[in-house]
Order: structure tokens, then sequence, then C-alpha cells
């Protein structure tokens, strides 16, 4: 839908599909507000055409980024281009991600040097804070198996959210999959026993 709302939708849907390997194209409905609304007032024949002009998701996204932003104040440039770098990150293929830097530097007339240096520094960034969000996740499921352990009357009420396989990261995994067998068989656990079945000495700790 072409109103504020469906923009945002849109713009939400994108990375998910993306995600799953669905490639994407945005279709301009303007000044209709939805595909029922547009083709009741010009066809089907027209609504076809918008198909064929449809925008590639990735400079639609980068579009709706430009409007949040002065283009005319150097400052607001800047954050622009920074913003778009950042977007770049997601592109994890090479050829890909240049294919898009000179993209976005041919339709904003800025070099694609410059688009590619921006990018370097924003992919600097966004592997930090991958490694930020990797290491809280460790956390977060190193936490919920001490509670289990020491609580294990939560039990019941975790296993209705989170099985051993959702654990991710490996000597977690593991140690949930002997954590909730144990419960399992008898509604106890025994932390020692798990302990016991690691020889290196960092993966008992």
């Amino acid at each position: 839908d072409s109103d504020g709302a469906g923009i945002k939708a849109a713009l939400r849907a994108i990375p998910i599909l993306k995600e799953v390997g669905i490639t994407t194209k945005i279709i301009n409905m303007k000044p209709y507000k939805d595909p029922d609304e547009f083709i009741k007032a010009l066809g089907a024949e027209a609504y076809q055409e918008r198909i064929d002009q449809a925008e590639n998701s990735f400079l639609f996204e980068v579009r709706m980024e430009e409007q949040q932003h002065d283009m005319h104040d150097p400052e607001g440039k800047t954050a622009f281009y920074n913003a778009v770098a950042k977007m770049l990150c997601g592109f994890t293929e090479k050829l890909e991600r240049d294919n898009y830097i000179e993209a976005v530097a041919a339709k904003y007339m800025i070099s694609p040097q410059s688009v590619a240096d921006a990018q370097d520094g924003a992919r600097t960034e966004y592997k930090k804070s991958a490694k930020k969000r990797e290491d809280g996740m460790v956390q977060s499921q190193k936490l919920l198996l001490t509670w289990l352990t020491n609580s294990p009357a939560l039990f019941p009420k975790v296993q209705r959210y989170v099985g051993a396989d959702d654990f991710t990261d490996p000597i977690c995994h593991s140690v949930a999959k002997m954590l909730f067998e144990q419960y399992e068989k008898d509604g106890t656990v025994n932390p020692a026993r798990i302990i016991s079945t690691y020889e290196d000495e960092e993966q008992q700790r």
C-alpha cells in the first residue's frame, strides 16, 4: 500500500524475505492506496505496466532513507551516505555489494570509491555490533541454563517456549540437551554428571 503504514510494512518485509532467499521489488501504486483501488480506477493493463516498472527493493530502501535527510545540507547528506553504507553491509557477497555500490554512486552522483570507503568503515562497525549481539546471545543462553540448574521447578514453564535445540552456542546446546533429558527422566538435574562428560578444562568451566 502506498500510504505511510504500507511503506513501513514494506520496509519491514524486505529484510525478512531477503533472509529466506526471496528477491523483492516494489510496485508504485500512486495516486491510489492499494491494488484494488488502482485496478478499479485504471484497469489491469495499467497495473501490469506498474509491475513491469517495479523498483529494486534495496534502491527503494535507499530512497526512503533519503527522505529522512536534508540533502541540501552537507551534514544531512553525510548522514544519508553513512546510513546507506550501513545498509550495504547486508550484502555478504562482494560482487553483489560492489554492484549496489556502483548503482548508489551513479544514482546520487558520488564516486563509487567514496561509497566503498564509507562502506568499509560501516562494515568494521557492523562486525563489532554482530560480535556484541553474538556474545549477548551466548550470555543469555548460559544464564537460562544456570536458572534451570538452580531451579528445576522452572522447567515446565520454560519448556512451553524453549527446547534444547533453541540453544545455538555449541556447548550450551549439548549441555541443554543433557539437562532436558535428565529432567524429563525423573524431574531432577545433575550438573556434576554433565560437567564430568567434558575433559577439556575450559569446557568444564
